[in-house]
């Protein structure tokens, strides 16, 4: 506005307040966490409320029915910031939608951060000591960050069968969701972290040899 000496600055409220509880440079007003120094911001994705589908062949490349329902997860991640705006938490939440297939499929997810980064993990439902894990319940011998989220499918949804929720009028069982938390012991960059869901994968029937890119 020129001049800015014509805009009417009466009764103007300020956006944030001089208070502070936690002391990280955050006003409580717009803090998320007003009493944790160490988290201010919120990051969702897709949104707060919605979630993003991942559908999955496992039999990819190899020729097979290209339906992609083998796994069929839900998934709304929130990347916990500080108040540089860096993350140092995150809480997924992964739905066992739909299972199309016998296998016993596992999923996990790739994170752009090293493995001694993550400070902790709780949530995941890991039942057949099919991944070598640290002590941290990262995969064993990685480079970067491999969480493992379950390694049987059907353990999620408690179905003891094949081929549920995929079917019109075929075996049906409610959708099932592990919440997962995960936390760093450094902070990471958003601009280096990359996009939810990372780089997300399955392990096809119990087999760490096989592993199947999603759609």
């Amino acid at each position: 506005v020129s001049p800015y000496t014509a805009v009417k600055v009466d009764d103007i409220k300020p956006i944030d307040t001089n208070k502070d509880s936690d002391g990280d440079g955050v006003g409580d007003t717009r803090d998320e966490y007003p009493t944790d120094k160490d988290r201010a911001f919120n990051n969702y994705y897709p949104s707060k409320n919605q979630t993003g589908t991942l559908a999955f062949e496992d039999m990819w490349p190899n020729k097979g029915d290209y339906d992609f329902n083998d796994l069929v997860v839900d998934y709304n991640f929130n990347q916990v910031a500080n108040a540089q705006n860096n993350i140092i938490e995150i809480n997924a939440a992964i739905t066992v939608r739909a299972i199309g297939a016998s296998f016993r499929n596992a999923f996990a997810f790739e994170l752009n951060t090293s493995p001694d980064n993550v400070k902790s993990i709780v949530g995941q439902q890991l039942t057949k000591s099919l991944f070598k894990l640290n002590a941290n319940q990262t995969e064993a011998n990685q480079t970067k960050a491999v969480i493992p989220i379950f390694d049987d499918s059907f353990n999620v949804l408690k179905y003891n069968g094949s081929i549920v929720n995929t079917v019109v009028g075929g075996a049906s069982a409610n959708a099932q969701t592990l919440n997962i938390k995960i936390i760093f012991n450094t902070a990471v960059t958003l601009i280096n972290f990359g996009t939810p869901p990372y780089n997300p994968f399955i392990v096809v029937n119990l087999s760490l040899i096989h592993i199947s890119e999603p759609t």
